[in-house]
């Protein structure tokens, strides 16, 4: 099973104001962490999802969690149920947390796609990548992948172009099932891509016996060449100091400044354990990360981390 972030942040609660943290709209399956650490007696939250049921309908409360007071000291990590969504309508999933009483509180919460999606696996090195590789789909069937790049163009077979309904047909990759009914599917991309444009690529089912643009779109992913894909293998270690918005990674980590800009980090353990961050910029003589926002808790020499790559 792959496990994406998909979206993350802090939020500074306004009593009684229900606050949107993060719509999906796409295939996956989704939980939400939220950090309750900061509650005590008097405070009231409420941690909710809503879910649209058909394509083009009614957004409705799925689900309800009410927390009061101080939480106790083993269970401070608040992890919801997995909510499975097939659309991509806005909204077709939504999660909210909303203060009812209480003192402001800061919540920090982070919302993950748990789906066993599509799994890129890119040789950073040469800046080339070859191949789409998916673990387990459905076998003996057909599927096909489109590829977009970052200015909304689909790839037509040996360039990008603007979408037309017309041209749909030319816009399919095809997909080889791996052996003998092992659900596991490859796609050969078009060339070496840019290394510095960010592509994404939808997983398709083809329902009947031709490329149709009514196929439903089974999964999606992202295509990085310029840095590591969040699918591919993460930078990790044990930090070598931090500060107020600034952490230092291994010494072993890339020597290439900038290398790890834009992506996202996760404080696995240690001092600091279970923020994530962005980092802004990299130095890669000094292995010094700048993140966006400084750290609720600074890290240090005890902090485990690891570099999920760009997210959202």
């Amino acid at each position: 099973m792959a496990v994406v972030l998909h979206a993350s942040g802090t939020q500074s609660a306004t009593v009684t104001t229900e606050h949107f943290l993060s719509s999906p709209n796409m295939v996956g399956k989704f939980c939400l962490q939220v950090d309750l650490s900061n509650m005590v007696a008097g405070d009231v939250l409420e941690l909710r999802c809503y879910k649209m049921v058909l394509g083009a309908g009614t957004q409705r409360v799925a689900w309800v969690e009410q927390f009061s007071g101080v939480q106790p000291a083993d269970a401070l990590i608040i992890v919801t149920d997995e909510i499975a969504n097939t659309l991509t309508d806005t909204n077709a999933v939504r999660f909210s947390l909303k203060q009812t009483f209480g003192t402001s509180r800061n919540f920090a919460w982070a919302v993950y796609n748990t789906e066993d999606l599509p799994l890129l696996k890119p040789t950073i090195a040469g800046k080339t990548v070859n191949k789409i590789l998916t673990s387990k789909l459905l076998p003996d069937v057909t599927y096909y992948a489109l590829i977009w790049n970052d200015s909304g163009q689909i790839f037509n077979g040996s360039t990008f172009e603007t979408f037309v309904d017309a041209n749909y047909s030319t816009y399919a990759v095809t997909m080889t099932e791996l052996g003998t009914s092992s659900g596991r599917y490859a796609a050969s991309l078009p060339g070496a891509l840019s290394a510095t444009t960010r592509y994404t690529y939808e997983v398709v089912l083809k329902a009947g016996g031709s490329v149709a643009i009514t196929d439903d779109v089974h999964s999606q992913g992202i295509i990085d060449v310029s840095v590591n894909s969040i699918f591919g293998d993460f930078e990790t270690g044990t930090a070598q100091a931090g500060a107020a918005s600034t952490i230092t990674l291994r010494s072993g980590a890339s020597s290439v400044t900038d290398y790890f800009k834009d992506q996202v980090i996760f404080i696995k353990s240690g001092t600091g354990a279970l923020q994530t961050n962005r980092i802004n910029a990299y130095n890669g003589t000094t292995k010094v990360a700048t993140v966006s926002t400084a750290w609720a808790t600074q890290p240090d020499a005890t902090s485990v981390y690891i570099v999920l790559g760009r997210v959202g």
